[in-house]
């Protein structure tokens, strides 16, 4: 590499390509593809991996804050962009110059958006989020909510572009929850619509929803996890081929004998059972990378596994190489990704800190850098400092 690194995610772009290849193949190719790219894509960075995904068959990107979708505008990203959640209404302006779309689910968040339109001679374009089961934001399916939808669609400088629900429990074997939100969307547009309100664009699929409810792509699907090679959980591996984007690596920065009994880390909770080779690498908790794998995770050096030993620190870890024969000072670590024929993954991270993936990839700090490769080629990166 061309810079040293302390420790950097590298992201494949190659692999994102594949994966959104994947996807398409058993997207109805009636429905638009929506990319998630909130939480600075899953840790990706949302740049780069949107221009990319873009580039690829992506037609719209999904954000969760205004901010987000305000970056990805000045990086001179053009296509549709949709926030999920609640934006203030000291950010509604900047939000109608950027003609981002936001996602109302209450009446007072439509009146904001239409005044503050109609006073600057724009329009507001916004999808309107309706809850069947995730408990979370969204007008209820009911009478009272037709005759919400009925008032925001009188609005002046308002455009309804599209309807959506959120699954809660798609990525679970048994089908009938999702079942179940289906038909209550669904019986919830026809009424709308027997009431006049026709929307052009409904969405209810996230990542679990596209792999196992083919019947519910509709005009647009909204894929996050699997972009990124992961499946929204273990019931749902290998529907289609993914490649994981990410590896997090580092390097050995010291190595130290120790004598058996000697204690390793904050409050010595290891000591080690025999004399013992330690390596030092330069990630912790402040990186992002979970405490919570001390003394259970594991890293790569020269293609074995090598135990984490003792507290993981703040900004360091310590493992046992003990085992690993010609292992040196700046030897690479792989921490999550493939070293010769040896793999850990973000799946086995998330199990040992009793998680999930998407938490594991989202918590990834901002002064890790990000190197971006296609073809074994480094064609940019990002740092933060």
């Amino acid at each position: 590499m061309e810079k040293y690194y302390r420790v950097y995610a590298q992201v494949d772009m190659d692999s994102i390509v594949h994966n959104l290849k994947e996807i398409n193949k058993i997207k109805d190719s009636k429905s638009e593809l929506m990319a998630i790219i909130k939480a600075d894509g899953y840790g990706h960075g949302a740049i780069p991996v949107s221009k990319v995904l873009l580039n690829n068959g992506a037609d719209r990107l999904g954000v969760a804050l205004a901010e987000e979708g305000i970056a990805l505008r000045k990086n001179n990203i053009k296509a549709p962009i949709l926030i999920l959640g609640f934006t203030p209404e000291n950010q509604i302006l900047e939000l109608l110059k950027y003609d981002l779309t936001q996602t109302v689910f209450k009446i007072e968040m439509a009146e904001m958006l239409s005044k503050m339109a109609k006073r600057h001679s724009l329009t507001a374009k916004i999808h309107i989020k309706v809850d069947t089961g995730m408990g979370r934001i969204g007008f209820e399916p009911d009478d009272e909510s037709i005759k919400a939808i009925k008032h925001i669609k009188s609005l002046p400088n308002l455009e309804i572009e599209g309807i959506f629900t959120h699954f809660s429990r798609a990525d679970e074997i048994d089908p009938q929850y999702t079942d179940q939100q289906i038909y209550q969307f669904e019986n919830f547009i026809n009424t709308l619509e027997d009431d006049g309100i026709k929307i052009p664009i409904k969405h209810a699929s996230n990542s679990a929803g596209l792999l196992k409810f083919k019947n519910a792509h509709y005009e647009l699907t909204r894929v996050g996890i699997a972009v990124y090679g992961l499946y929204p959980s273990k019931d749902l591996n290998n529907t289609i081929h993914l490649k994981p984007s990410l590896s997090l690596k580092s390097h050995i920065i010291f190595l130290k004998k120790v004598k058996g009994g000697t204690p390793i880390s904050y409050g010595g909770t290891y000591i080690a059972s025999q004399d013992s080779v330690i390596a030092t690498i330069p990630v912790g908790y402040g990186d992002g990378y979970p405490r919570a794998l001390s003394s259970k995770g594991r890293v790569l050096i020269n293609g074995e596994h090598a135990p984490i030993v003792g507290r993981i620190c703040m900004d360091q870890l310590m493992v046992d190489v003990t085992h690993i024969k010609g292992v040196q000072d700046g030897d690479e670590v792989v921490l999550i990704g493939t070293q010769k024929n040896a793999q850990i993954t973000v799946d086995e991270i998330a199990h040992l800190t009793d998680t999930i993936n998407y938490e594991i990839l989202c918590g990834l700090g901002k002064r890790i850098p990000r190197v971006y490769t296609s073809k074994n080629h480094m064609i940019q990166s990002v740092d933060y400092f």
